[in-house]
């Protein structure tokens, strides 16, 4: 009987040995697997953008490199088209941000030199009108006339750049509700949003 009771204590400890040790494995599995979902879970469950629309962005981009208008107005258009087809995609969204973007600051710029330049002609105007040197009456108006035609040109710039800069508004506003859907920013994203 000793022997038998024996036996039974020992039997029972290997029982609950056994029974923590299985325990302590299902917790270890458990808490990798909790680490390993929180990593990458959300990239699995997540909605992968196809390839497509990657690769039409980087296109986008590309084009975006050349630095010349035409240049711009094409990847402007491509990635508009990128928008339509996958507006979830944030990275489409940013690229067509920036491409807007970089456009508003050429026709900005362009319209800066033209004023700048008519103000230049406006100031030597001025100071023919004072000093009346030979011939300045003729060469004040051939002033005047340059100054009209710089006009000319300006006010078309100004009000390109207006329409523009309401698409860009529109386009940034477009971009932030595809991120507050969105399932992660690259860094171009997160850059576009600031």
């Amino acid at each position: 009987m000793a022997e038998d009771a024996a036996q039974a204590l020992g039997s029972q400890v290997q029982r609950r040995n056994r029974l923590a040790l299985g325990i302590v494995i299902v917790a270890l599995l458990g808490a990798g697997a909790a680490v390993g979902w929180k990593l990458f879970g959300a990239k699995l469950l997540g909605r992968s953008v196809p390839l497509a629309a990657m690769q039409g962005v980087e296109s986008g981009l590309a084009e975006l490199r050349k630095d010349d208008t035409a240049s711009k107005a094409a990847a402007e258009k491509a990635l508009a088209g990128l928008v339509k087809t996958y507006p979830a995609y944030v990275g489409a969204h940013a690229g067509l941000v920036t491409a807007l973007t970089l456009q508003l600051d050429d026709l900005q710029q362009r319209a800066k030199r033209l004023d700048k330049a008519a103000e230049d002609r406006n100031f030597r105007i001025t100071q023919f009108n004072k000093e009346k040197p030979a011939d300045w009456d003729n060469r004040a108006a051939a002033l005047a006339a340059e100054v009209v035609a710089l006009k000319k040109d300006y006010d078309p710039l100004v009000a390109a750049a207006r329409e523009l800069e309401v698409r860009l508004r529109e386009a940034y506003k477009a971009m932030q509700v595809a991120a507050s859907q969105g399932n992660g920013l690259d860094r171009q994203s997160e850059l576009a949003l600031i």
